[in-house]
């Protein structure tokens, strides 16, 4: 028995060093790391941070709404109030409270509100911050007349009843559908997404733009890609180094333009060209709605136009040096003249009274060419 006693009593022991050196080896091993982890909180940066500021105003429909920003993200989000409210939040990504703070010093901010207008302002003293972002949303009722000045940021339009004027560089513009008489758009270094306006006046620059549907476009363009889906009248005032494609149909097609690729994929009535320089244009199909394609004077220009063979048209064409290629094209009551390198050619196409139906060409330095569908 007392054999028994001596054995428990040092198991007991060595069970109690055990773990006594188990509780001094732990907190030797957390000290070792204890002041690294304090000085890597004394590094640590915070979360994206940030800072939201708030304005309401009273509005109604014949109030003018200005905004002017610059490195901002605009929101513009229709509802059923009287009133304007102007939500600015500034974030910064993985930054200390320090920079934050110059962050906001940078940032300024200015609302006025002068009878019928109410202006918003947001500038940046300091233009070399980073990992920083500046988000506008305006709730606004539908109905007011707004003006924008947007550059290096994104801004998105819901659905506006009244005029709207739009200056944009460097950023993307994305609207649903602008429902005034008279809206104006300049874009600079950007991109369009426009899904329905009634009339719309675009002046761009080295931009790309997609337009769904569209009443009257008045384009005045450089060095684009523009594309549209379906569009009633097209003025090209004029058109430069550009790229246009309309991928359904246009109703009316006139203008100007040197140095570019003009698409359609089905003219409903007129294609009207003053000076047609340098440039290739396809229409891949007339309607028998349509009533007159007159290219007035084309250079150094290939052009392409698919006919129907049921249609009927008077064919009026004059060219120098230019290649002028048909397929089952046949003309009667026809006149042909050529001298040297020019051509001139007038008739009927088809086998119908034209009814008012015609097509003039006067062309030098380039090709023509007329097939029948």
């Amino acid at each position: 028995m007392k054999k028994l006693q001596v054995t428990s009593y040092k198991l007991l022991k060595t069970i109690i060093t055990l773990s006594h050196y188990l509780i001094i080896s732990s907190f030797f091993c957390f000290s070792a790391f204890l002041p690294s982890a304090v000085f890597a909180q004394k590094l640590k940066t915070t979360a994206t941070q940030q800072k939201v500021f708030t304005k309401n105003y009273m509005v109604n429909s014949k109030d003018v709404l200005n905004i002017k920003a610059k490195f901002t993200h605009i929101s513009f989000v229709e509802w059923d109030k009287n009133e304007v409210c102007f939500t600015t939040t500034v974030s910064l990504k993985n930054g200390t409270e320090n920079e934050m703070e110059r962050l906001l010093k940078a940032i300024n901010i200015t609302i006025n509100q002068t009878g019928k207008n109410i202006s918003y302002k947001l500038t940046l003293s300091e233009e070399k911050l980073k990992d920083f972002e500046i988000n506008l949303l305006v709730n606004m009722p539908r109905d007011v007349f707004l003006k924008i000045e947007n550059s290096f940021g994104n801004t998105e339009i819901g659905d506006m009843m009244n005029n709207f004027n739009a200056t944009i560089s460097f950023g993307d513009l994305m609207i649903e559908h602008l429902r005034g008489s008279d809206n104006n758009i300049e874009l600079k270094h950007g991109n369009l997404k426009l899904e329905k306006a009634e009339n719309l006046s675009f002046d761009v620059q080295f931009s790309e733009g997609k337009i769904k549907e569209v009443n009257t476009l008045k384009l005045n363009s450089r060095f684009n890609t523009i594309k549209i889906e379906k569009a009633k009248s097209v003025f090209l005032r004029p058109s430069a180094h550009d790229n246009i494609s309309i991928l359904n149909s246009v109703e009316k097609m006139e203008g100007e333009m040197e140095f570019g690729e003009l698409k359609i994929k089905s003219l409903v009535h007129s294609c009207i060209f003053d000076k047609f320089s340098f440039s290739n244009i396809k229409i891949n199909e007339v309607l028998k709605s349509f009533t007159t394609i007159n290219f007035s004077s084309s250079k150094h220009s290939t052009l392409i136009l698919n006919v129907p063979s049921s249609l009927s048209f008077a064919f009026d064409y004059a060219g120098s040096f230019t290649d002028f290629k048909e397929k089952n094209i046949k003309l009667n009551e026809s006149t042909f003249e050529a001298s040297g390198n020019s051509i001139e050619m007038s008739g009927i196409y088809g086998k119908d009274n034209p009814s008012g139906k015609s097509v003039k060409i006067r062309a030098s330095f380039g090709s023509v060419s007329l097939f029948e569908r």
